[in-house]
């Protein structure tokens, strides 16, 4: 098995400690070859600005129209369960099963039909097998 080399303590050296004295069978290492160092061209400094000048004021955006307090607002929510059954079709509504589902208008018809009913989803779950649980709100007329 080789032995492991030994690496100076980076770590220590860097918090202010002092660096371990090497073992005395282990042969001193060569430092590498230092790099030539190019100078890059140099770029035109930008101009600084004087002591005395004032600093440009920042351009804040106007300010927003206050939103309603959410107090103020009244919600009324609906749930619809999808199944899928040639395709995803809404089977309940608030707990009552639609009458004659499997015919219905499929999940894309049904989520444009409720947008156009005020409806905003709200957010949508998986349920058991083959279903999604899909909230809407919509504000208190």
């Amino acid at each position: 098995m080789a032995e492991r080399k030994e690496t100076p303590d980076v770590l220590g050296e860097l918090l202010g400690g002092s660096l371990p004295a090497p073992e005395p069978n282990t042969p001193p290492r060569a430092d590498p070859p230092a790099r030539p160092v190019t100078p890059k061209a140099s770029t035109p400094a930008k101009p600084v600005a004087a002591p005395s000048e004032p600093k440009p004021a920042l351009k804040l955006a106007p300010p927003k129209a206050p939103k309603p307090a959410p107090s103020s607002i009244q919600w009324e929510y609906t749930q619809v369960i999808f199944h899928e059954y040639d395709g995803w079709r809404p089977r309940f509504r608030d707990g009552a099963e639609l009458a004659h589902w499997k015919q219905g208008p499929g999940i894309d018809a049904c989520l444009r039909q409720m947008g156009d009913q005020g409806w905003e989803l709200a957010g949508i779950v998986p349920g058991q097998r083959n279903q999604w649980h899909a909230f809407f709100k919509r504000p208190q007329s």
